[in-house]
Protein backbone atom coordinates (compact mmCIF):
# COMPACT_ATOMS: atom_id res chain seq x y z
CA UNK A 1 0.00 0.00 0.00
CA UNK A 2 2.80 2.40 0.90
CA UNK A 3 4.67 1.66 -2.32
CA UNK A 4 1.51 2.32 -4.33
CA UNK A 5 1.10 5.70 -2.70
CA UNK A 6 4.75 6.65 -3.05
CA UNK A 7 4.88 5.71 -6.73
CA UNK A 8 2.11 8.13 -7.64
CA UNK A 9 2.16 10.69 -4.84
CA UNK A 10 3.16 13.54 -7.14
CA UNK A 11 0.23 12.94 -9.47
CA UNK A 12 -2.57 12.12 -7.02
CA UNK A 13 -5.48 14.51 -6.63
CA UNK A 14 -6.70 15.61 -3.21
CA UNK A 15 -9.48 13.02 -3.50
CA UNK A 16 -6.95 10.25 -4.15
CA UNK A 17 -4.84 11.32 -1.18
CA UNK A 18 -7.94 11.38 1.03
CA UNK A 19 -8.75 7.82 -0.05
CA UNK A 20 -5.22 6.71 0.84
CA UNK A 21 -5.58 8.59 4.13
CA UNK A 22 -8.75 6.67 5.01
CA UNK A 23 -7.24 3.30 4.08
CA UNK A 24 -3.95 3.94 5.88
CA UNK A 25 -5.86 5.10 8.97
CA UNK A 26 -7.70 1.77 9.08
CA UNK A 27 -4.59 -0.30 8.47
CA UNK A 28 -2.39 1.58 10.91
CA UNK A 29 -4.48 0.33 13.82
CA UNK A 30 -3.45 -3.24 13.00
CA UNK A 31 0.28 -2.95 12.35
CA UNK A 32 3.16 -3.32 14.76
CA UNK A 33 5.45 -0.55 15.95
CA UNK A 34 8.21 -1.48 13.49
CA UNK A 35 5.82 -1.23 10.54
CA UNK A 36 4.41 2.08 11.81
CA UNK A 37 7.97 3.41 12.10
CA UNK A 38 8.69 2.39 8.50
CA UNK A 39 5.46 4.03 7.34
CA UNK A 40 6.43 7.18 9.22
CA UNK A 41 9.86 7.16 7.58
CA UNK A 42 8.30 6.84 4.14
CA UNK A 43 5.47 9.35 4.44
CA UNK A 44 7.05 12.11 6.54
CA UNK A 45 8.96 13.85 3.74
CA UNK A 46 6.16 13.62 1.15
CA UNK A 47 4.57 17.04 0.56
CA UNK A 48 1.08 15.70 -0.02
CA UNK A 49 1.20 12.80 2.44
CA UNK A 50 -2.13 11.90 4.02
CA UNK A 51 -2.54 14.36 6.89
CA UNK A 52 -4.75 12.19 9.12
CA UNK A 53 -2.16 9.41 9.04
CA UNK A 54 0.69 11.84 9.70
CA UNK A 55 -1.16 13.13 12.75
CA UNK A 56 -1.75 9.58 14.00
CA UNK A 57 1.94 8.78 13.54
CA UNK A 58 3.05 12.04 15.16
CA UNK A 59 0.94 11.25 18.23
CA UNK A 60 2.37 7.75 18.58
CA UNK A 61 3.95 7.19 22.00
CA UNK A 62 6.92 5.45 20.38
CA UNK A 63 9.48 8.02 19.24
CA UNK A 64 10.66 5.56 16.58
CA UNK A 65 7.27 6.10 14.97
CA UNK A 66 6.64 9.76 15.73
CA UNK A 67 10.17 11.08 15.28
CA UNK A 68 10.39 11.16 11.49
CA UNK A 69 7.01 12.86 11.16
CA UNK A 70 7.88 15.43 13.82
CA UNK A 71 11.20 16.19 12.14
CA UNK A 72 10.10 16.19 8.50
CA UNK A 73 6.37 16.58 7.93
CA UNK A 74 5.82 20.13 6.77
CA UNK A 75 2.04 19.82 6.91
CA UNK A 76 1.83 19.55 10.70
CA UNK A 77 0.63 22.89 11.92
CA UNK A 78 1.61 24.91 14.95
CA UNK A 79 -1.48 23.72 16.84
CA UNK A 80 -0.46 20.09 16.26
CA UNK A 81 3.11 20.71 17.38
CA UNK A 82 2.14 22.69 20.49
CA UNK A 83 -0.29 19.95 21.53
CA UNK A 84 2.39 17.31 21.03
CA UNK A 85 4.97 19.35 22.94
CA UNK A 86 2.57 19.58 25.88
CA UNK A 87 1.51 15.95 25.98
CA UNK A 88 4.36 13.76 24.71
CA UNK A 89 7.81 12.77 25.90
CA UNK A 90 11.04 14.72 25.99
CA UNK A 91 12.16 12.74 22.93
CA UNK A 92 9.10 13.99 21.04
CA UNK A 93 9.93 17.55 22.03
CA UNK A 94 13.50 17.10 20.81
CA UNK A 95 12.21 15.79 17.47
CA UNK A 96 9.91 18.81 17.11
CA UNK A 97 12.78 21.22 17.73
CA UNK A 98 15.41 19.35 15.71
CA UNK A 99 16.66 20.97 12.53
CA UNK A 100 15.18 19.50 9.39
CA UNK A 101 17.36 16.59 8.29
CA UNK A 102 17.71 15.11 4.86
CA UNK A 103 15.40 12.21 4.13
CA UNK A 104 16.97 8.85 3.48
CA UNK A 105 15.39 7.18 0.48
CA UNK A 106 15.73 3.73 1.99
CA UNK A 107 12.00 3.16 2.31
CA UNK A 108 11.03 -0.39 1.51
CA UNK A 109 7.45 -0.48 2.79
Amino acid sequence: MTALFLCGADSYSDAHVKLFDDVFALLIEEIQTKARAELSHCLAPIDNAPIKVLRILAHDDHIAVAGQVLKLAACLGEVDLVDLAKTKSQAHLQAITAPRSAWCSGCTA
